[in-house]
């Protein structure tokens, strides 16, 4: 049931004279790329954005393959905008709703982060769930009792919950005072300790709750501490993409980090637009419906809006189409190999997108179905599994792979690791047509730095963190995050030469050298490898 508020009367006035200027505004923009554009629509399938209702996936676990030492500040996780706000019934629903998988269903498909807007009752006795003016149906115990059953059947995984007051004029001591009582009786569920950045392993099983009510923020981490994109209002279709810029801008920020700061980036939008159009560029909210013509078209205007697409020509002209941020997040998550990306909150989200985000984690092997690292995917932690254990990842369609620094891998072709086998020790965007699709088995190992025949340091005389490389080509994009411009000492063994070069793909100020050097400054080279290339000499 849908509560008005204090002056609703007034409220509901403004909220239908608002709801009318949107549609307004959507029809005379398809009136006008009717008249004006060679093609008013361009069909769009991509499951970074999800609006059907079940599962996106099935990735309940995925945090298991992580490493129990890594901090929050080092992790990336996909969220939800507005998580409760997707029932079907939701009053002024293309404006309100957010969200179509139901809470359960956004866990399990992999979601870790959650938006909880909580609204103080008069009677003081419950906090329910609020988006804006609208009641979405549901209470604080609906959201926790769910979370908990969730991780009691998932204990390696962990869910972040930010609070923030919505509707509601109680104080500071009103909210502490009877979210006490939540806390108290969930008290097993919560992250408890004061660090302000744990270790994965003290939030394994465990809510930890981002507080951005300010008499909350004892309870877990202050939303104060946190960099936050979350420019969302859009005057018009027309100002996504200057939304989708604070989007990649905020990632860029992010994956330049020294992963000290938690980094929290909403690729969500609303304003005098649909949440659905912000994360899809599409005309209604269907998964698979029609982008949206931005009216503008090729060569005329060929220097707008350079990352959303291009339809076909059309008497020398094409289209220019929206694209929605769920895409654009995906994309650009993937095509430059991000490595950090902090939370990323979305309305809509879909596998592509969830996994998109998930694999900035620094997993020791991911298997993926096609090449350029692109389907079905499995994250592995070290040791020895199976095809059965590689949901979604199907038998014998393994065709490229991820494998971080210091780990190595062993494919075989049958389960009982019999047959033919591949042996990778870093990213390889296809197995080639010897190996592909063929694979059953799968043995993770760490490798131990005396196998390395070059091994890079961030600190002089070979300190802090290091990565191993072997003989070949490569380039820092290959290296992991945080690796560029970043050397100060390098080990090379006995029997090997190596070239530093000062910029990718070996161009710029290279350096040869038939040694270890405990101090690249004494080359003036220090923090400026951005590529190598590894020789054997005998």
């Amino acid at each position: 049931m849908y509560l008005l508020p204090q002056n609703g009367k007034k409220k509901q006035r403004r909220r239908m004279k608002h709801y009318g200027k949107i549609v307004i505004s959507c029809l005379a923009s398809i009136l006008i790329t009717t008249l004006v554009s060679p093609s008013v629509s361009y069909a769009h399938y991509d499951t970074a954005y999800w609006n059907t209702g079940t599962v996106a996936q099935n990735k309940p676990d995925w945090m298991k393959h992580l490493n129990d030492n890594l901090t929050l500040s080092q992790l990336s996780l996909p969220g939800t905008h507005d998580t409760m706000a997707h029932k079907p019934n939701l009053t002024g629903l293309d404006i309100t709703r957010t969200q179509t998988m139901d809470l359960w269903s956004q866990l399990v498909s992999g979601i870790r982060v959650l938006d909880i807007r909580l609204h103080y009752e008069d009677s003081g006795k419950a906090f329910t769930i609020y988006h804006g003016a609208v009641h979405v149906g549901y209470n604080l115990d609906d959201v926790l009792t769910t979370v908990q059953k969730f991780l009691r059947e998932h204990p390696s995984e962990t869910v972040l919950m930010r609070l923030t007051q919505e509707e509601s004029s109680a104080d500071d001591e009103q909210m502490q005072t009877l979210f006490d009582i939540y806390y108290n009786k969930y008290k097993d569920m919560f992250y408890r300790n004061n660090s302000q950045n744990p270790t994965l392993k003290d939030m394994r099983g465990k809510c930890v709750i981002l507080s951005d009510v300010l008499s909350l923020n004892s309870y877990g981490i202050s939303c104060r501490d946190i960099n936050t994109q979350d420019d969302y209002y859009l005057g018009s279709n027309w100002d996504l993409y200057a939304k989708w810029e604070k989007i990649k801008n905020q990632i860029n920020q992010s994956d330049q980090s020294n992963n000290s700061v938690l980094y929290m980036n909403y690729s969500s939008g609303s304003g005098w637009v649909f949440p659905y159009f912000v994360a899809s560029g599409h005309s209604d909210p269907g998964t698979g419906s029609d982008r949206l013509s931005t009216i503008l078209t090729e060569p005329a205007f060929h220097d707008y809006y350079p990352d959303f697409p291009r339809g076909s020509s059309f008497g020398g002209m094409a289209t220019i189409y929206f694209e929605g941020a769920n895409t654009l997040t995906a994309d650009y998550l993937v095509n430059n190999r991000i490595g950090y990306c902090g939370m990323v909150m979305a309305d809509f989200p879909g596998q592509r997108l969830i996994d998109a985000i998930i694999n900035c984690n620094p997993f020791a092997v991911t298997l993926y179905e096609d090449g350029d690292y692109g389907g079905n995917n499995i994250s592995l932690s070290e040791g020895t599994t199976t095809y059965s254990e590689w949901n979604p990842v199907r038998n014998d369609t393994v065709s490229s792979v991820k494998v971080a620094n210091g780990y190595r891998v062993t494919l075989y072709e049958h389960g009982d690791r019999t047959g033919k086998s591949l042996v990778l020790t870093s990213d390889t965007n296809w197995v080639g047509n010897n190996f592909n699709d063929m694979f059953s088995a799968a043995v993770v190992e760490k490798i131990d730095q005396s196998e390395y025949p070059v091994i890079l340091y961030k600190e002089a005389y070979f300190g802090g963190e290091w990565i191993g490389l072997f003989e070949g080509k490569s380039d820092a994009n290959d290296w992991g995050h945080g690796w560029n411009d970043a050397v100060s000492s390098i080990k090379i063994a006995p029997g090997y030469s190596v070239t530093i070069y000062e910029h990718s793909n070996f161009q710029g100020t290279a350096l040869a050298m038939g040694g270890s050097s405990g101090w690249l400054g004494e080359f003036g080279m220090n923090d400026m490898i951005s590529s190598i290339v590894i020789k054997k000499t005998n």
